[in-house]
C-alpha cells in the first residue's frame, strides 16, 4: 500500500515536471519567433541570456542555430518526462518484471543518450560561438544526461534478467 502511494506521488510529480518543461519549451519557442518581430520583447519574455538576441544582429544564421538547439533541448527533456509518465502507466505492481517495462526503460535510456548527444553539440556550438561572436550564457549539463542514461540502461538490463529468472521459475514449477 505504501509503495502504491509513493508511485502515485511520483507520477503526479512527473506530470508537474513534464508541464514545467513543456512550458519552458513553449516559452522559448515563442521567444524565438517573437525575436524576429521585436527582439526587445523577446529578450524580456523568458529567462534567456540577452546576449543571444545580440547575436542575432551579428549573424542571423548563428542565432537561429543556437536558439534552435536550446529549444530542441527543452523539447527533448520535456518528452523524456512524458516517457517517465508512460512508464508509470505501464507499470503493474503485481507483475513488475515485464518485457514491456524493460523495453520502455531501454527506450528511455537511448533517448537520454540522444539528449546527451544534442547537449554536447549545443555546448560545442555555443563555445565556438563564444570564440567568434559573443558569449551566450546557456550551458547544458551533458554529463548528467549520460549518467542518467547509463543508470536507466542498467536498470533495464536488470529488468530483462528478472524476466529471464521469472520465466525459468515458471518452467520449473
Amino acid at each position: 500500500m505504501k509503495t502504491e502511494k509513493m508511485l502515485m506521488f511520483l507520477k503526479i510529480f512527473s506530470w508537474f515536471v513534464f508541464f514545467g518543461y513543456l512550458i519552458t519549451a513553449g516559452s522559448l519557442l515563442i521567444s524565438f519567433v517573437l525575436s524576429f518581430f521585436n527582439p526587445e520583447i523577446a529578450s524580456k519574455m523568458y529567462n534567456v541570456d540577452s546576449n543571444i538576441f545580440i547575436l542575432k544582429e551579428k549573424s542571423t544564421f548563428v542565432f537561429v542555430c543556437a536558439f534552435s538547439l536550446i529549444v530542441v533541448m527543452a523539447c527533448m527533456i520535456s518528452y523524456f518526462w512524458f516517457l517517465v509518465i508512460k512508464l508509470f502507466d505501464k507499470l503493474n505492481l503485481k507483475n513488475p518484471f515485464s518485457m514491456e517495462i524493460a523495453k520502455h526503460l531501454e527506450k528511455m535510456a537511448y533517448y537520454l543518450f540522444g539528449i546527451f548527444i544534442v547537449s554536447v553539440i549545443a555546448n560545442g556550438f555555443l563555445e565556438w560561438n563564444f570564440k567568434y561572436f559573443i558569449r551566450v550564457g546557456f550551458r547544458a549539463g551533458h554529463s548528467n544526461f549520460l549518467f542518467m542514461a547509463g543508470i536507466i540502461y542498467i536498470i533495464s538490463q536488470i529488468f530483462k534478467r528478472g524476466i529471464e529468472i521469472q520465466q525459468e521459475n515458471e518452467l520449473t514449477v
